[in-house]
């Protein structure tokens, strides 16, 4: 990825659609925001990709790429999310994709009380994959696949991982699934 289409972009209490692109130095959204992101590939390039204070987040056919020093994602006890992956094109299946070439041990967190939605291949080859939320996380997926170098499940956190592939359009990418 080339070029930067965003730079640093904070929506505060925000309502609206968010497009793909490549979004340098991450994307937060914070407070009372309702975002909706379009079908596509998110790259968050050399920051975090960031929900706090009570923001709802969603979006289907959505790819998130992180490359560069810093990214990664992180989602409050507050934020609600509901994410699932492309059916089709060169990320079908794919909702999370950490850069082969990333640092290691970068923390992908979820600690969203409401994230029951998932859908599609967390792919997190040196990263971790952290969820510390309190109450069941993708439980609404027909399947989440995760693949990250190190898992770290709270005291309370109750990730459920779902192997229904054939009643979604979400396909398993080549080499993981069934």
């Amino acid at each position: 990825f080339s070029g930067c289409n965003y730079s640093g972009v904070v929506k505060t209490d925000y309502v609206g659609t968010l497009q793909p692109g490549v979004y340098c130095g991450g994307l937060t959204i914070d407070g009372a925001a309702r975002v909706d992101f379009a079908d596509g590939v998110y790259v968050i390039k050399d920051g975090e990709l960031r929900s706090d204070r009570g923001g709802i987040v969603g979006g289907a056919g959505v790819t998130f790429v992180f490359t560069g020093n810093g990214s990664r994602l992180k989602f409050d006890p507050t934020t609600v999310l509901a994410f699932s992956a492309p059916e089709t094109g060169p990320y079908a299946g794919i909702l999370f994709y950490q850069d082969p070439a990333a640092p290691n041990l970068e923390t992908f967190e979820i600690s969203s009380k409401t994230a029951s939605i998932l859908l599609g291949t967390i792919y997190l080859p040196h990263g971790i994959f952290k969820v510390h939320a309190p109450n069941k996380v993708g439980d609404k997926s027909a399947y989440t696949v995760i693949i990250a170098r190190r898992l770290d499940l709270g005291s309370t956190a109750n990730l459920v991982i779902n192997a229904n592939y054939s009643s979604t359009k979400v396909p398993v990418p080549d080499g993981v699934g069934p």
